[in-house]
């Protein structure tokens, strides 16, 4: 039997078995990616309909209008581009799609059954969805949604020949389809999902069978809600305070004053499975007590590690919780398991790549399985470990992937049959706008492209970006033509050109690996790896005569410094670095277009600005605070930033008397990164928006 082979430039593609290679190397395609590139090969190079092409990929499933764009997109990511910069699939407006380069088509002898496919070529088992966390969550679009679903249906499909005694996602469902915020804990109450909106102390509610959601709860208070008790219907409250130490309250499900639970205090709790005991998280300690607030006592205190999430087992005869580790001011995270009355302690899965941080486990109702999530390069999978024994000499389970992408799922959370799971779905996409003060809207920039830490060469005429959210260093004429990767995925942060536009130093940070500083030429090539000064430093940026870098130490907890920190100066010459005087406690440091000011953030109280000059050798403070990232304008007369905190906008500083101006709000614009904002040449403060979707989802586990 023939099978039809497609050649179009360096790629090669097999109809039958959906394998495309570029350049004799194997790139892996979705199975909708697949039948998607197939498709538009029939075509010939001519332009296929997206009526065709809705016909052809989905036939008569319904999915919303977004949905053909976005698979669109995730082909032209596996693709690439061409050396040139020209798209492998070429857009035609209001028509559709088509490929841009010449194709061949040359017909080869295939195997003459699915059999010898099979023996001759295994399909490895296609695992659901690969995934990335959680941050500011409040997003939506539905195509995007319908999409992953009808994608995690075909992985699905694909992993049942696996054997049964395998545990295994069969079946996944959205239960949720209105784009709001939602966050965990995820609760199970009367056969409904509970979950937090953006008010603390508010609670809506969907069926397990989706079909809706509903408030539940309100409140105009600062707190939020830890844990549900069936058996008291009672809700488990924590305090959102000023401090870091949050008061531990009760309130009834049926409404009334919430009490104080004695004088205790936790970061995190949980109900026993009779509620009669309280699991509590705080600092550095992992207690147990009365739910009244008597008997407490000491159940976990992990050396310099802080422990989170504790979750009781069905039986009440032991305690997973999560225990994170920082080192070299990298956090990664394992899970434990102990008694509750201190002994047994354990830890689960051992011996996985400290890259792999775990998480948040969640029990099965028969106590057998506990799930959790991995976190591996800001790729948040679900995984299932058998529970086990809490004894010493008992034998590590080899835990099972659940999922492998394309949403990323946190919150496990256990329905009550024990065969499925609810997890929070996230699926990442962002378009890049800036903001016009004539038409006071933001406006898309650059096409929106998908990017973040956007900077611009001195002339103007080149920008480097890390595109998002992969996170590689990529470089483009100001225009966004001729666009080349200078580095793989590898977590790159802020970047900056050096006067001459000749090379751009960057930062990287990706999972448990120490942050580094790199210099790469603006063509591409080698890596130059600088020494670090210290364990963690952040963004580097130029000096004007292009003769220093500039720097600054990240402190291991966020608004929590540790005395050593530092802004610091490297010179490029002699590989030296050097302290700026009077720095201590700053960070986030930024060097003024034209050499005179270093503008760098108070670590501790509020991160207000502080200004040094460079030839008086003094620091001064400004009125601007709460600043989350501060960027010149090119011409050095103001900072741009966003706020973080309560009060969230776009505001701009003058320099160097620092009358402080806000542009205009935040608080209803749905980032997709939220830790980075930016400035155009012109002055437009520029952000990433947030294309992608949040929503719940129900996943069928079969082979328990």
């Amino acid at each position: 039997m023939a099978a039809e082979v497609y050649e179009f430039g360096p790629f090669r593609f097999e109809s039958r078995r959906r394998e495309l290679l570029r350049d004799g190397h194997p790139i892996e395609l979705t199975p909708r990616s697949a039948l998607l590139l197939l498709v538009l090969l029939e075509g010939g190079g001519e332009v296929v309909t997206r009526d065709e092409l809705d016909r052809r990929v989905w036939g008569d499933a319904h999915v919303g209008l977004g949905s053909l764009p976005f698979q669109v997109h995730q082909l032209r990511r596996s693709l690439g581009e061409m050396p040139d910069g020209q798209r492998v699939v070429e857009t035609a407006p209001r028509q559709g799609y088509r490929i841009a380069l010449p194709i061949r088509r040359a017909d080869t002898q295939a195997p003459t059954s699915d059999a010898q496919i099979l023996r001759g070529s295994p399909t490895p088992p296609v695992a659901l969805f690969p995934a990335q966390p959680p941050g500011r969550l409040a997003w939506f679009n539905w195509g995007l949604v319908a999409v992953a679903v009808m994608a995690i249906g075909s992985a699905a499909m694909a992993a049942i020949w696996r054997p049964r005694s395998v545990p295994r996602v069969t079946g996944v469902t959205a239960i949720t389809r209105d784009g709001t915020f939602k966050g965990g804990p995820l609760l199970i109450q009367d056969g409904s999902v509970l979950y937090r909106t953006s008010s603390g102390l508010q609670l809506e509610r969907v069926t397990l069978r989706g079909g809706g959601t509903g408030s539940l709860l309100r409140s105009e208070s600062s707190q939020r809600v830890l844990d549900f008790s069936s058996g008291r219907a009672e809700y488990l409250l924590a305090d959102v305070p000023e401090t870091t130490r949050f008061d531990l309250w009760i309130a009834p499900a049926s409404g009334g004053v919430p009490r104080r639970v004695g004088d205790r205090k936790c970061d995190q709790a949980s109900w026993s499975p009779t509620g009669e005991r309280v699991a509590c998280t705080i600092g550095d300690t992992l207690s147990v007590f009365d739910s009244d607030g008597t008997d407490i006592h000491t159940v976990a205190r992990p050396a310099g590690e802080r422990p989170t999430w504790p979750r009781w087992s069905p039986d009440g005869e032991r305690i997973a919780f999560t225990v994170e580790r920082r080192r070299n001011r990298v956090v990664t995270s394992s899970l434990w398991e102990v008694r509750p009355n201190g002994t047994g302690a354990r830890e689960l899965v051992p011996g996985w790549p400290e890259s792999r941080s775990r998480c948040c486990a969640s029990w099965s109702p028969d106590g057998r399985y506990l799930a959790f999530v991995s976190e591996e390069a800001n790729q948040y999978d679900l995984w299932l470990v058998g529970a086990g024994s809490t004894g010493s000499t008992a034998t590590a389970a080899t835990p099972t992937r659940l999922t492998n992408g394309p949403l990323q799922l946190t919150s496990p959370l256990w329905a009550p049959d024990g065969r499925r799971l609810v997890a929070l779905g996230v699926a990442r996409g962002g378009e890049m706008v800036r903001y016009d003060a004539r038409l006071r809207e933001f406006v898309p920039y650059l096409g929106g492209l998908s990017a973040t830490w956007l900077s611009f060469s001195r002339d103007g005429r080149w920008m480097a970006y890390s595109s998002f959210p992969d996170n590689a260093l990529w470089r483009a004429r100001a225009d966004g033509s001729d666009r080349q990767p200078l580095t793989a995925p590898m977590g790159v942060q802020e970047s900056s050109w050096s006067p001459d536009g000749a090379r751009i130093a960057f930062r990287t940070e990706a999972g448990s690996e120490t942050p580094r500083l790199y210099i790469v030429a603006r063509d591409g090539g080698p890596l130059q790896a600088l020494p670090l000064p210290s364990p963690s430093v952040g963004m580097p940026t130029w000096s004007p005569d292009g003769r220093q870098l500039l720097t600054s130490d990240v402190p291991g907890t966020f608004a929590v410094p540790d005395g050593t920190e530092r802004v610091r100066l490297y010179d490029v010459a002699t590989s030296r670095w050097s302290v700026v005087p009077g720095s201590e406690g700053l960070w986030r440091a930024r060097w003024s277009p034209d050499g005179r000011y270093i503008a760098a953030l108070t670590i501790r109280g509020g991160q207000q600005l502080r200004l040094y000059d460079t030839g008086s050798r003094t620091w001064s403070g400004l009125a601007a605070d709460h600043i989350n990232g501060p960027n010149w304008s090119r011409d050095g007369r103001y900072i741009y930033y966003d706020t973080e905190g309560s009060a969230y906008s776009l505001r701009r500083v003058g320099i160097p008397h620092g009358s402080v101006e806000e542009l205009t709000s935040l608080s209803t614009f749905s980032r997709a990164a939220y830790w980075w904002s930016g400035v155009s040449p012109e002055g437009d403060p520029i952000l990433l928006r947030n294309i992608g979707a949040l929503e719940l989802y129900t996943l069928d586990i079969d082979g328990l």
